[in-house]
Order: C-alpha cells, then sequence, then structure tokens
C-alpha cells in the first residue's frame, strides 16, 4: 500500500525539525542566582586566566580536565561514596558528577563558539573563583574582580532605587552640582574613633568610611576597623561592614549652602570578608538597612541614625552606647581625612569586600 504524501511530508518535517530546547523547571530556577553575561563572561576569562597561571607555574600545560576536576571535587566526592555504596570498582574508572563535563568546557572555550554555562552550572564556577579570591590566590586580579562585583550589584540595585528632586521646580543635577557631589564624595575617607571597640591586648585602632565612586545615585561603602600593632607591620585593616548608600533624594546644594545631602538607604552587610559559602551578593539578601541622611561638607560627613536593633549593629561604630532596647534616631558626625594617612599610594579605590577577617 502507497504510503499517504502528507505522512511522508510530515515524516521529512519531523526529521529536520530542531531538538526541543530543556529549559530549566521552576524548582532550579528557585535555586539558582541570575547571572548576567557580562558576571560571566568576565569569571570565565578569569578562569583561563588561572588556568594559564597553573600551567606557567608547573611548567607544563594544564587542560581543562584538571580545571573540571578542582571545579567539581565536592560533587565528584559524593558520586565516589555513593558508587562505593553500590559496590563499584571504581579503580580503573573515576566517578565524576554528570553536572558539568570537561566537554562542557571544551564548548565553552570553543574560539568557533559563543555560548555560555547555563546559570545552573555557572554557580559551581562562581564558587570556585570566588573560593580562590579568598585564599589570595587571584590577588594579581583581584581588582578587576571586585569592580565588576560592583558595579553587577550596582546595576541590580539601580532598578530599584532612582532619586527624585527634592527642591520643587528647580532644577538640580545639573552640571556644576554634580561636580560638587564628585569632589564631597566620591572616593571620600573619613576617620571614626573606636573607643568602644574591643581590641586585643597592645593593639590600638580607629575605623576609616571609606566611599567609591558616585555613579547612578549609588555609592559603594566600606567600613575598616584599622589595627595599629605596638610592634610589627604599621597597620592591620579589618573589614567590618560592606555596603551601599543609596540616593533616594538629592539635597538642592542651593538649600544646603554648597553642601550635599542624601535622602535614601545604607545597605551594609556584616561580616563583609567573603566565605566560601557566601552567595557573591548578600548585600542583596542579608545585612541592615537603615534609613538614613547623609550629608556630605569639606570636612566631615554627618549621619542620621534611626532607632531598632539595626541602628544598635552601628551605635558603638560611632562612638555611642549599644542599648538592649529601642532608642530614638541619632545623629553622628565623622571627620574627613587625606586618605594617604593610611594609603600612601592613594589606592582609595581597593576595596576589601573579599578579604576575610584578620
Amino acid at each position: 500500500m502507497a504510503k499517504d504524501p502528507k505522512d511522508s511530508l510530515r515524516d521529512l518535517q519531523a526529521l529536520f525539525k530542531a531538538p526541543p530546547v530543556l529549559r530549566p523547571t521552576a524548582e532550579e530556577r528557585r535555586r539558582v542566582l541570575y547571572y548576567p553575561e557580562a558576571f560571566k563572561r568576565h569569571y570565565m576569562d578569569v578562569l583561563d586566566r588561572y588556568r594559564a597561571e597553573l600551567s606557567e607555574r608547573s611548567g607544563k600545560p594544564v587542560g581543562w580536565q584538571t580545571i573540571r576536576d578542582m571545579i567539581m571535587e565536592t560533587e565528584d566526592r559524593d558520586e565516589l561514596l555513593a558508587a562505593q555504596r553500590r559496590q563499584v570498582d571504581v579503580g580503573t574508572d573515576r566517578p565524576r558528577s554528570p553536572i558539568i563535563t570537561k566537554e562542557d568546557f571544551k564548548g565553552w572555550y570553543d574560539p568557533k563558539r559563543s555560548h555560555l554555562p547555563s546559570d545552573i552550572k555557572f554557580q559551581y564556577i562562581e564558587r570556585f573563583i570566588r573560593g580562590l579570591r579568598i585564599k589570595g590566590e587571584l590577588d594579581a586580579i583581584e581588582r578587576a574582580l571586585d569592580q565588576d562585583q560592583v558595579n553587577y550589584i550596582r546595576d541590580a540595585l539601580h532598578l530599584f532605587y532612582r532619586p527624585v528632586p527634592y527642591a520643587g521646580a528647580a532644577e538640580i543635577f545639573r552640571g556644576e552640582n554634580m561636580a560638587r557631589i564628585e569632589r564631597l564624595v566620591s572616593y571620600g575617607c573619613f576617620q571614626l574613633e573606636t573607643a568602644l571597640l574591643p581590641l586585643p591586648p597592645g593593639q590600638t585602632g580607629t575605623c576609616l568610611l571609606l566611599f567609591r565612586d558616585y555613579a547612578s545615585h549609588i555609592t559603594p561603602v566600606e567600613i575598616l576597623l584599622v589595627r595599629q600593632r605596638d610592634e610589627g607591620p604599621p597597620h592591620i585593616f579589618v573589614p567590618v561592614f560592606s555596603g551601599f548608600l543609596l540616593a533616594e533624594t538629592v539635597m538642592s546644594v542651593a538649600i544646603m549652602k554648597g553642601d550635599v545631602a542624601f535622602m535614601g538607604q545604607l545597605v551594609l552587610t556584616r561580616p563583609s570578608g567573603a566565605t566560601a559559602g557566601d552567595d557573591g551578593v548578600r548585600v542583596l539578601s542579608e545585612g541592615t538597612t537603615l534609613g538614613t541622611m547623609a550629608t556630605f561638607t569639606e570636612g566631615s560627613v554627618e549621619f542620621s541614625l534611626g532607632g531598632g536593633d539595626d541602628a544598635q549593629l552601628l551605635r558603638a561604630l560611632f562612638g555611642h552606647e549599644t542599648l538592649d532596647e529601642d532608642t530614638e534616631s541619632i545623629t553622628v558626625a565623622v571627620k574627613r581625612i587625606d586618605p594617604k594617612a593610611y594609603f600612601p599610594d592613594g589606592d582609595t579605590g581597593r576595596f576589601f569586600r573579599y578579604r576575610p577577617w584578620g
């Protein structure tokens, strides 16, 4: 019996039909972070440079199988234990997790291809890179990594925090005003006394409040404890808080007599030293968020800190007793200093976001 032409046409269409795209399930999407393409590409470049560095150290090429095994060490160990429980002979064939394979890396780094790891697979790569940073293995490229991380978080925050004018119909964001904001805010360095912070015997210290660049109305913030020892290296820098000052309203500089005032949120995470289990964007999901007015002048920055448990975390830093109950808001002023007193090279843009406690 002759085959119906319509059936032949359907068979032909099925033959050339593209295979279905397997999308992550809803549960898988809930379990992983969203990674922008630029963020992935930067980390993949870092991983490639790290592989080249390992090759240089060992004097022989390091392949993607070796890198893959380093990244998936924990998952491979689970596969080995599972095989041993099943009494499988693992002497000749090393069990490996199927989540990421050597072929994945060959595809990602093939110059003829342009695809990137899925979010589900990329989280293992980010975990590995973050662990290397904490160990100091990536110090040579830490600055670029940190700036990418800041940009990544800043872009996410910018979707939710956008400032509004405060001076009625008056134009606020004129060029001369923005120049003043840049001068008073960007890379400002302020010194806090640490009389209420416990320090090891034989050590004295102060705290530094450091700001990075003001952009998109969001400014990265770092609070460092500077421990001075009686003997040895001059300073020990310990990260205390890390986060962002988010401007929801910028006060008119005309009203503020030349000062710059932000009304918004001070978002901080504690501690700022990352751990291997840190998801890389803790400032978005953990830490302290305080409503504040921050006024920058030529000689200082002044914060209003509300009451409540969150504000209690910062009271000791600013020389106020920590209380067991909610208190009224307080205003604290911090003296502006020349950052060269602590950073002779003027390297105030180098943050300590990923440094462990020391």
